[in-house]
């Protein structure tokens, strides 16, 4: 809501047993917090509160764009509710998400993460972000369709993802 990315600041709410656990690995994560931080995170919530719904509509265009994409071409995923990136199913391109990561950054100029790199099962999915502004978004989306496609069409590797 307030653009602060990388600033290490936030808060938490949910049921009173899931926060009173979730303390401890919180604290070890987020302590001492740069003081400039805090302060802009205070400004942030003390402050106008008018940028909010303009912003969240832009990035519900953004997401709607992509699941348009996905949708189409076969692609499953979790629908974000909250984040700004997709944890997209590839495996119908028939390689795995480090490989179609790399040919996708070298070969088509987009860059996303492979799934590979959180956990050995998620060798079959990407992190992809729609942060982008909604032109640079769509051609990014037009590129990454094309290298879907083409991976798709070379069927399985026997043997292979």
């Amino acid at each position: 809501a307030y653009s602060m990315t990388g600033f290490r600041v936030g808060y938490m709410a949910g049921p009173a047993d899931y926060i009173k656990a979730a303390l401890e690995p919180r604290h070890s994560l987020s302590i001492s917090a740069p003081t400039p931080s805090q302060y802009a995170a205070l400004a942030a919530l003390t402050g106008p509160q008018d940028h909010i719904a303009p912003m969240m509509a832009e990035y519900t265009r953004r997401r709607d764009m992509m699941r348009r994409t996905f949708d189409e071409l076969g692609v499953t995923y979790s629908l974000p509710r909250g984040g700004f990136y997709f944890f997209a199913n590839i495996g119908g391109a028939h390689i795995d998400s480090l490989e179609f990561c790399i040919k996708a950054v070298t070969e088509y100029g987009l860059l996303f993460f492979p799934g590979s790199m959180y956990d050995e099962y998620a060798k079959r999915y990407i992190r992809i972000s729609y942060l982008a502004p909604e032109h640079e978004l769509a051609e990014a989306l037009r590129r990454f369709a094309t290298l879907y496609r083409a991976c798709a069409a070379k069927g399985p590797i026997p043997g292979g993802a």
